[in-house]
């Protein structure tokens, strides 16, 4: 059902967003360039959270403000279920666990990332039921597009549960997992500037004569040594 949304031939037409939310973070990273150490995750972590939003979410408009919150509950739910992980008495029985500080804390992190997604669902639904023909022009449907127009053979679309909880794991995962990718690439790079000039000269040969600094996707087989870099990593 979802493997339409995630099809060589979408990624393709999303190739701006890629560039414009690479673009934005590299703006925002300028402010390091003096040379000091500094925590880059959260800027990975907002720059995959764009770019998922504008490719799988048609566009699901975030505020920066919710975007950083969001990202920041993420982490705060993944440092508060590794310490759950250490306690066996919270392992054993949920019930003390929520009765908890920890407990209470990692269920509102998880109310306001649900409430989130939510807010997701119901905009784009509200634009669908507004303009029908939105998607008409569409060869290949968004992942939230195809979550919301899927039917059975009895005609009866997902529930708002089952559609909130695909929504969850792939905003949750599509973001956080690429961020942790990107950050050590970038990371692993930095410890070795020999690799890293490398790859700076491979990218700007591409580059050489043109207009601007956009990647297109058929430039992606030229750059063998970045490819190397992120396999690698």
């Amino acid at each position: 059902l979802l493997t339409p949304a995630f099809h060589f031939d979408i990624l393709k037409q999303y190739v701006s967003v890629y560039n414009q939310a690479a673009e934005e973070m590299i703006e925002k990273l300028w402010q390091y360039s003096g040379g000091e150490s500094f925590e880059l995750f959260q800027q990975a972590s907002l720059c995959t959270m764009e770019v998922i939003l504008q490719c799988a979410f048609s566009g699901g408009e975030m505020s920066e403000q919710t975007k950083n919150e969001y990202v920041d509950a993420v982490k705060r739910m993944g440092t508060l279920q590794v310490e759950r992980n250490f306690n066996p008495i919270y392992m054993m029985f949920e019930s003390i666990y929520f009765l908890s500080p920890g407990g209470r804390e990692f269920l509102r992190l998880c109310d306001f990332v649900h409430e989130t997604a939510d807010s997701i669902i119901k905009k784009r639904r509200e634009e669908l039921e507004r303009d029908p023909e939105i998607l008409s022009g569409k060869t290949r449907l968004d992942f939230i597009d195809i979550l919301l127009m899927a039917r059975d053979e009895d005609g009866r679309g997902l529930t708002d549960v089952e559609i909130r909880d695909e929504v969850d794991t792939f905003l949750f995962a599509g973001h956080d997992t690429t961020a942790s990718t990107l950050s050590w690439t970038l990371y692993a790079l930095a410890q070795h500037p020999h690799h890293q000039e490398k790859v700076r000269e491979e990218v700007e040969q591409l580059l050489a004569g043109r207009e601007d600094d956009t990647v297109q996707w058929e430039d992606l087989h030229k750059l063998p040594c970045l490819t190397m870099c992120l396999k690698e990593a």
